[in-house]
C-alpha cells in the first residue's frame, strides 16, 4: 500500500497530478513527445530540432500534469524504487480545461 503526502491509499484508476516544483524529465517518451509545455499557455512546446542533447531529449512534466495509476507495486514482493506506475494520455487532460495536453500518450514509474 502506497500512500501521498496527505494519507491517501494510491489505488488503480485514481487520477493523480504531478505536484514537484523541480523538473520531472520523461526519457522513455516517443520522439514526437519531446519538449516542454508553455507555463502560461500551458500548450506543448516540441524540442528545438536546431539544439538537440541528452538533456533537452525528452519530456519535461510540469506540475499540474494528470495521468491515471495503472499498476501499484508491493515494495515488500518487489524491489521497486518507483512502485507507482501512471498513465498519461493524449487528449484527456486538455489545455482548454487548466490541463496540459500530452502529445504521446506514454507511462512512467513514480514514488
Amino acid at each position: 500500500e502506497q500512500l501521498d503526502a496527505n494519507g491517501k491509499v494510491f489505488s488503480p484508476g485514481l487520477t493523480v497530478a504531478v505536484s514537484s516544483k523541480h523538473s520531472i524529465k520523461a526519457y522513455h517518451v516517443p520522439k514526437a513527445a519531446f519538449g516542454s509545455f508553455d507555463a502560461d499557455s500551458r500548450a506543448f512546446v516540441p524540442q528545438d530540432e536546431s539544439n538537440v542533447t541528452r538533456g533537452t531529449s525528452c519530456l519535461i512534466l510540469p506540475e499540474g500534469l494528470r495521468g491515471v495509476v495503472e499498476k501499484i507495486y508491493n515494495t515488500n514482493e518487489w524491489d521497486r524504487a518507483h512502485p507507482i506506475l501512471v498513465k498519461f494520455e493524449a487528449g484527456v487532460d486538455r489545455e482548454g480545461e487548466g490541463g496540459f495536453d500530452v502529445p504521446n500518450r506514454f507511462i512512467m514509474h513514480f514514488d
